[in-house]
């Protein structure tokens, strides 16, 4: 099944960016089903992440722009979670 448009634009930003990628596995490693990794991102696309650079909001901006909250929804949070850990 090949990735839809939301699945690739936050795996590759999750697995392209230091400030987030370590961060991004632990949650991933943590929750098989990507729920716990889902809410994490959830968070920083839609919520208050505190402590963020100027650099850090505008990937998160490019992302959220880039995708609609029912796209969001339907990430193959499974799949991203593989692109993270490679298991």
């Amino acid at each position: 099944m090949p990735y839809d448009h939301a699945t690739h634009l936050v795996s590759t930003w999750l697995t392209n960016d230091g400030t987030f990628v370590r961060e991004a596995g632990n949650q991933a490693a943590g929750d098989p089903s990507g729920e716990a990794l889902k809410e994490w991102v959830r968070h920083l696309l839609w919520g208050t992440p505190q402590g963020l650079s100027g650099t850090d909001l505008h990937a998160i901006a490019q992302v959220r722009d880039g995708i609609s909250a029912n796209d969001f929804e339907d990430i193959d949070w499974p799949s991203i979670r593989h692109d993270l850990l490679g298991d």
